[in-house]
């Protein structure tokens, strides 16, 4: 049984699973997980996953529930509130600190799927001195009328928007659960974050400014994966474009893996060692 910790982000209490690593230990990673699931996503089937094949390598990894999913309840169908800016300004720097204060020394990554990975990367961009030496994202971006070229996607995107928008506002969450497209709902105020940023095409903070425009300032070296078969959710064009702001990327597309295949279809295991490889041999900026 992996231990779970408890690390406090501005009042909410985030579930984290500790994965230790075989043999000597070379390194730390954060792994976040997408919207309307949890943590249990980045280790299936378990002890055969993205966290355990990360550990085989030498890392230590500690995947997080962030708020409202998993163990880091209240769920938004306990009453649980939350919004997409505490997900990057909140989440990712609490659990950063919390892993950078257990490991001062050796590198230490972040990985987010989905939604914390482009969450990750805009927490990066809001803070360029962030203690992360390496990023990876998996099938993350924005639906931005700006990164998608396809006219037939794109009202596609915006249809799906509209509905995901009026369910939220119907029922004052968003029920995955009930609809079976996830194990986790969302919250009415992160839904309408989402639907905003596509709405006025950018990705405005509640505090003001747009985090697309932090992403030059991001410092570390980010690795994207993109599903070749993630036709709608991040499709290649629409990563690519996504991504290009960030001075230091790689972009590899993995033929034939959609966008939750990527962290759970087996045929992964050799790009998630892949994954383990780049992170191992990241420059540290001399820090």
């Amino acid at each position: 049984m992996n231990p779970v910790h408890r690390v406090d982000a501005d009042g909410w209490s985030l579930a984290v699973e500790e994965h230790a690593p075989t043999g000597p230990e070379r390194g730390v990673v954060l792994a976040g997980h997408a919207m309307m699931c949890d943590r249990r996503t980045l280790d299936r089937p378990r002890e055969a996953g993205l966290a355990s094949t990360l550990a085989a390598s030498g890392l230590r990894v500690y995947t997080f529930d962030s708020r409202g999913h998993g163990q880091s309840g209240p769920t938004a169908g306990q009453g649980g509130r939350w919004t997409y800016d505490d997900v990057v300004e909140r989440d990712w720097p609490a659990v950063v600190a919390w892993a950078r204060a257990r490991h001062p020394a050796g590198p230490l990554a972040a990985i987010g799927h989905s939604l914390t990975g482009h969450a990750l990367v805009f927490w990066l961009g809001l803070t360029p001195d962030a203690p992360v030496d390496a990023a990876v994202t998996i099938g993350a971006n924005v639906w931005m009328r700006r990164h998608e070229p396809s006219r037939r996607l794109w009202l596609r995107k915006r249809a799906t928007i509209e509905a995901w928008r009026a369910i939220t506002l119907a029922l004052g969450r968003f029920p995955a659960r009930r609809l079976r497209i996830g194990t986790d709902d969302e919250a009415a105020e992160y839904v309408l974050d989402l639907c905003r940023f596509v709405r006025e095409g950018r990705c405005r903070r509640r505090a003001g400014g747009d985090y697309l425009d932090g992403l030059p300032r991001v410092r570390p070296p980010v690795l994207a994966l993109v599903g070749g078969a993630d036709d709608v959710m991040c499709h290649v064009e629409s990563a690519r474009r996504f991504h290009a702001a960030i001075p230091r990327h790689e972009l590899r597309v993995v033929p034939g893996v959609d966008h939750m295949g990527l962290v759970l279809a087996p045929q992964m295991a050799d790009v998630w060692r892949d994954v383990a490889g780049f992170i191992l041999t990241a420059p540290r900026d001399g820090r």
